[in-house]
């Protein structure tokens, strides 16, 4: 598309118009009128003939894929090339998706002459995880004399992924183990002769007769022992809860902490998890559910699993749907063969969410070690844990965060009994607090 500009208006005003007023003081004005006009009118053509072929030969390339880390700037670098090598002015624009912002509008590129290829350098910033496209790009070539525009869009085809940021994580994390002296980094040292069978052998005297392998010996008709060994690695799996109440976003009124919904949260601390885990020597792995499962890696070490765990979680979208944990234990309980340590990242500050988690623990809490991780909202604490009730909205407020958080204690209680640890985190402390727990866990081996 071909657009007149600016200076094709100036140069309008400058030679037509002043033409025009010509058959008021010349005899022969009319003819200079018209002289002008045509004049004009071959140059404007002209040029527009030239910047039909100079827009021809104009490609724009982009990378197929730019990874970007949340909360981040990158860089998306354009390749901008000329077949023929000739001196162009061209303007680039950016169409961006939402949750991907620039601070550049556009770009002004001077090709010169004999240069057929040029680098733009475009700096983005992804607010929002996820895979997003850019499909089109607007170019604009100036004419030779400026008097016209060129107007293309250019098929694009880059695809941006989001990863999550982990830096404010890390950091609350290193801030908590500074002012706990009990809770490291570093791998933990087994003590014990450990569970993990290695293999059989003849019964030696002074073997304990708990090691008997009674089905060996009778095979065997002599007494067979089994022998253990400590585990090497074992496996922890997050189950984040991907359902309605994980689209939650911060309290307006309440400052501090991180933002996004508490989907991302639990996505951070997975991530965060994996790392600590990885250094442990433990197995990492990853299920993602709703009201039924729809993602699930199964327990693996590396960095290259940590880069698939990165890749699955940061696709991961709240569902406006009711959690089934029913069918997510019953999953898990099919799959699973090892003892694991099982880390639920939900929400069950909703009585029948509650209720329905505890009807389906028992399939799981019998071989497992199973904790669950929740965020407190920001309404749930006791009645009388602030001060400043200044009307009775406030009053009515804080009764029902009373509720709410008493609802939660009750839970806590009941899961206790039945031998599964809650915990209930602020939004700023909820990673650290998550990494913590599975720290203590390895520590008094209780997996």
């Amino acid at each position: 598309m071909t657009v007149p500009s600016g200076r094709m208006l100036l140069a309008f005003a400058l030679t037509v118009v002043p033409a025009s007023l010509a058959p008021l003081c010349l005899p022969a004005g009319m003819e200079v009128y018209w002289w002008t006009l045509l004049l004009f009118c071959c140059v404007a053509v002209a040029d527009a003939g030239v910047l039909a072929t100079m827009a021809r030969g104009i490609t724009v390339s982009f990378p197929e894929r730019l990874n970007l880390t949340q909360n981040r700037e990158g860089v998306l670098v354009i390749r901008i090339a000329d077949s023929k090598g000739r001196p162009l002015s061209i303007q680039v624009g950016m169409a961006l998706p939402a949750g991907v912002a620039s601070p550049m509008k556009t770009a002004a590129v001077h090709l010169p002459r004999g240069e057929d290829r040029l680098q733009v350098s475009w700096p983005l910033t992804g607010y929002r995880r996820g895979v997003y496209a850019i499909d089109r790009c607007p170019v604009r070539v100036s004419s030779p004399l400026g008097l016209w525009f060129g107007h293309r869009e250019v098929a694009a085809g880059a695809v941006l992924h989001v990863y999550p940021g982990l830096q404010e994580e890390r950091k609350r994390l290193s801030a908590l183990q500074a002012h706990c002296t009990r809770v490291r980094m570093r791998p933990h040292r087994q003590t014990g002769p450990g569970r993990e069978f290695e293999m059989l052998r003849n019964y030696l005297p002074g073997d304990s007769p708990g090691d008997i392998h009674w089905k060996a010996t009778a095979r065997r008709g002599r007494a067979v022992t089994r022998e253990f060994r400590i585990e090497r690695a074992q496996e922890i799996y997050c189950i984040i809860d991907a359902s309605r109440l994980s689209a939650r976003r911060d309290d307006p009124a309440r400052a501090g902490g991180p933002g996004g919904t508490s989907l991302d949260i639990c996505v951070s601390a997975s991530l965060l998890l994996a790392e600590t885990a990885r250094r442990q020597g433990d197995r990492f792995g990853v299920m993602a559910f709703s009201d039924k499962p729809f993602t699930f890696l199964r327990a693996m070490s590396g960095t290259s699993h940590f880069g698939v765990c990165r890749e699955a979680l940061s696709l991961l979208q709240p569902s406006p749907v009711a959690p089934d944990f029913q069918e997510a234990a019953s999953f898990l309980a099919t799959r699973l063969r090892r003892r694991a340590l099982l880390l639920f990242l939900t929400s069950l500050d909703e009585a029948a969410l509650a209720e329905d988690f505890i009807r389906s623990l028992p399939v799981l809490s019998r071989r497992h070690v199973v904790q669950v991780h929740a965020i407190r909202p920001a309404f749930a604490s006791p009645l009388f844990s602030e001060s400043g009730a200044d009307t009775a909205d406030d009053v009515y407020r804080r009764l029902a965060g009373h509720f709410v958080w008493h609802d939660l204690c009750r839970t806590r209680e009941t899961l206790k009994h039945r031998g599964v640890d809650m915990y209930l985190s602020d939004r700023e402390q909820f990673s650290p607090n998550v990494v913590t727990r599975y720290l203590n866990v390895k520590r008094r081996q209780i997996l």
